[in-house]
């Protein structure tokens, strides 16, 4: 009896020591990859995006497993090595993280290296985010440590007991070098935070450079260009909310509504990118390159104007994918993400630089409204329960209170235009995918179109021709403003928003190629409507 009783605290014993092995590295695995999770599996989840969120989920279960496995089967000789490599590339991310609430990417990861030089000056500025997440990572090292004993204590000597850890281990190094190669493949999901460093550094190592962008081959008349062009941009406005919330206050302002229109995209990135790049709706399929057409930035420059981008999103580098070639030609980038107010502090900004003399083309991306919706007004959290309708019209209506009025107030109209569009629409109804799903609906396209312009040139819309608007035609639209030619601004792109336009298009998730000759995903509204009718 004694013996029996013995046998079972030593068996108790034994699986509490696995348990509490599991738990610490459950517990250094998220803090190396909080945020990580945060934003691909919970806030996919909380956009009721469960697909997504479950294949990242599932994704990242995969590699902690690999990362388990490794930890407890590595010889003590190269236990360090892996630590070394664990801690090098957690720190990092889980630095960028505190600091500007995001995760890495390759493209993070390739303006990180090109601010190195800039490091000393970083630490300087957030030494205390340093240090924490300095200790956030000696903290999941340490963890990580006690895991490999306690379950190595359990696990080990039954495994050779039964001759299972040789064939084991060789498991172990084939899952990984099978798990290096699938994170490779879009759809493989996240990648952990242990190990994205050496992901990403590889991509960016073998990423082929972008194309160089073609020239701009016509000239502008000085004559004809108005001294000011914005560019508004909001994030999430669908034109249904813009119609019932946003344009009864900016009545007395003599906007021109262009009724609802058309977004290139249902996703940020490729609208954004393409309405940066200008398309040719007549000619543009999947073999098209929107990294080698001239950008907005090429005809401003070319016409005499400076340019400027503020971005209401992010604290950082530019985003929706601007390469360096681009980015070269923007001659003042502001990042202005500043909380709530963010909006109206833009607008601040912006109706300084429209009653300056200087002449300018500005593009300004709003912070607006992207889910989740409570995220936009204060005390958003006590409303949690309300229906998404809810939330989304009180964030719209918080964002925009006063926003338009700001950047309008005391400025002399006579030589500024100005457009405000969204980078696509929103689909609020319960248990959907807002915008950016797989199988989009008609109300993430529909975004609001309408512009602030001069006396002068305002007789030009008084007889608009009725019919479908896109963002395609704020391109040739603006590069008119800027002295071009309107017959080869309409013949190179699409009609003026004086007409309807030409061709409909928009653009999917891969908006560009990864590599020379891959296909981009485009297709045309009246394709699409033709196969999702209402």
């Amino acid at each position: 009896m004694i013996l029996i009783a013995e046998a079972d605290v030593l068996r108790t014993n034994l699986i509490l020591a696995w348990l509490g092995g599991l738990v610490l590295f459950a517990a250094a695995f998220l803090l190396f990859n909080a945020e990580l999770l945060i934003q691909s599996v919970l806030y996919r989840a909380a956009a009721s995006d469960h697909a997504s969120a479950v294949s990242a989920f599932l994704s990242m279960a995969v590699q902690a497993l690999l990362l388990l496995l490794l930890l407890i089967f590595l010889p003590r000789k190269w236990l360090g090595i892996l630590l070394m490599l664990v801690a090098v590339s957690a720190i990092i991310n889980v630095t960028y993280s505190g600091i500007l609430g995001e995760v890495l990417d390759p493209s993070k990861i390739a303006w990180m290296l090109a601010e190195a030089r800039q490091s000393s000056n970083a630490i300087g500025q957030f030494g205390a985010e340093f240090a924490l997440a300095a200790g956030k990572v000696l903290a999941g090292i340490i963890l990580l440590c006690l895991s490999r004993q306690l379950l190595r204590r359990t696990i080990l000597p039954t495994l050779q007991n039964l001759s299972m850890a040789p064939t084991l281990r060789f498991f172990v190094m084939a899952g990984l070098t099978a798990m290096f190669l699938l994170s490779h493949i879009p759809w493989f999901g996240p990648v952990s935070s242990e190990r994205n460093l050496y992901v990403f550094g590889t991509a960016l190592l073998n990423a082929k450079p972008p194309p160089d962008r073609g020239p701009v081959i016509v000239e502008a008349d000085p004559s004809r260009q108005i001294r000011k062009i914005v560019w508004l941009v909001d994030e999430s406005i669908s034109h249904d909310a813009f119609d019932r919330l946003i344009k009864p206050d900016i009545r007395d302002h003599q906007a021109i509504d262009f009724g609802p229109a058309t977004s290139l995209g249902n996703c940020s990135t490729p609208s954004n990118i393409a309405l940066r790049s200008g398309v040719n709706v007549l000619k543009v399929n999947a073999k098209t390159d929107l990294r080698a057409t001239p950008s907005i930035w090429q005809y401003a420059r070319k016409a005499g104007y400076q340019t400027v981008l503020l971005d209401g999103q992010v604290s950082g580098p530019p985003q929706n994918m601007m390469l360096p070639p681009e980015r070269g030609l923007i001659d003042q980038y502001k990042s202005m993400a500043d909380g709530l107010h963010t909006d109206r502090k833009m607008a601040d900004v912006i109706n300084a630089k429209l009653k300056a003399p200087d002449k300018e083309f500005v593009v300004a991306v709003l912070r607006g409204v992207h889910f989740q919706y409570t995220d936009h007004y204060p005390d958003g959290i006590s409303d949690k329960s309300k229906p998404p309708i809810y939330q989304y019209e009180k964030a719209v209506r918080f964002s925009k209170k006063d926003v338009l009025e700001r950047v309008l107030d005391g400025v002399d109209r006579q030589n500024v235009a100005i457009i405000y569009t969204s980078d696509h629409g929103q689909n609020v109804k319960p248990g959907v995918v807002p915008h950016c799903s797989a199988n989009p609906v008609r109300q993430e396209f529909e975004i609001p179109l309408f512009a602030f312009l001069p006396e002068s040139r305002r007789p030009l819309f008084a007889a608009m021709t009725d019919g479908p608007r896109s963002a395609s035609q704020i391109f040739p639209t603006s590069i008119v403003w800027m002295g071009y030619s309107a017959d080869y601004a309409e013949k190179t792109y699409d009609h003026r928003l004086m007409q309807p336009s030409k061709r409909q298009v928009w653009f999917g998730r891969t908006v560009v190629p990864v590599n020379p000759g891959d296909q981009i995903d485009v297709g045309t509204i009246a394709s699409y409507q033709a196969s999702n009718p209402d």
